[in-house]
């Protein structure tokens, strides 16, 4: 693997790969974890093969399932790399202190150790989604569902505060944002799931396969979707039956 770096934390080349790789993977293996939690009383119960993520294998169908599949794992990739560079696990990689010192309302300022979630989401973006190489509706649907995972993240985040003043009087807070624990991510793209919208695309415009036409015909559909939702394609089973 070779990747170009986009800020001063990441690096190039399989060093990069063995840097990141076992976060990677703890990180989506997290994802998956919730994944059985959330729908452990569900007939679709997160089942071991939905640990495959690729569309060249048997996630192949854009179901609402597969949608939170790709969300919640793309979640976990990135939430377990933010905190471990928050944890100076990475080499040159630590805590986000861009706004410190900065006003951030009345009565208090941005300070102390933020997680640095730039870095997890810019990571994260270079492993989870070089698995979607193809072009079709079927990619782009799970890139935009890997999308909505990582802002998962990044909207459940916490201020939390410490006081300063005279004998405990709190007459100025410094604040910083961290992660919220990963169970209330899997919550929230919980929510995300029973809300997720079907795509209804032009099947004419679709049989044309990677071609420029199937290709606008998507980016039309996806002009009408907020970046936040999950979406899919195709109806679900009813996973009681046999195919």
């Amino acid at each position: 693997l070779c990747f170009r770096s986009v800020n001063n934390f990441l690096m190039t080349g399989p060093k990069a790969y063995l840097t990141y790789s076992s976060s990677v993977a703890a990180g989506a293996h997290s994802g998956m974890e919730e994944c059985k939690f959330q729908f452990g009383w569900e007939r679709w119960n997160c089942p071991e093969s939905a640990l495959q993520l690729s569309t060249h294998n048997r996630l192949r169908s854009a179901t609402r399932e597969t949608s939170f599949v790709h969300a919640i794992s793309s979640a976990g990739v990135m939430y377990t790399l933010t905190r471990n560079c928050s944890l100076g696990d990475f080499e040159s990689c630590g805590c986000d202190d861009s706004r410190n010192g900065r006003v951030g309302g009345r009565g208090w300022v941005w300070g102390g150790c933020s997680d640095n979630v730039e870095f997890g989401e810019r990571v994260s973006k270079l492993f989870v989604d070089a698995l979607e190489t193809g072009h079709d509706t079927r990619a782009l649907i799970n890139l935009h569902n890997n999308e909505a995972g990582r802002l998962a993240v990044k909207a459940t985040m916490k201020r939390a505060c410490k006081c300063h003043g005279v004998s405990g009087s709190c007459s100025v807070q410094t604040c910083w944002l961290q992660l919220a624990e990963f169970r209330e991510i899997g919550n929230y793209l919980k929510i995300k799931y029973d809300q997720a919208h079907k795509l209804e695309m032009d099947k004419r415009r679709m049989r044309a396969g990677n071609s420029a036409d199937s290709r606008g015909a998507t980016a039309e559909t996806f002009h009408h979707v907020h970046p936040t939702e999950l979406v899919f394609l195709e109806d679900s089973p009813d996973y009681c039956t046999r195919n």
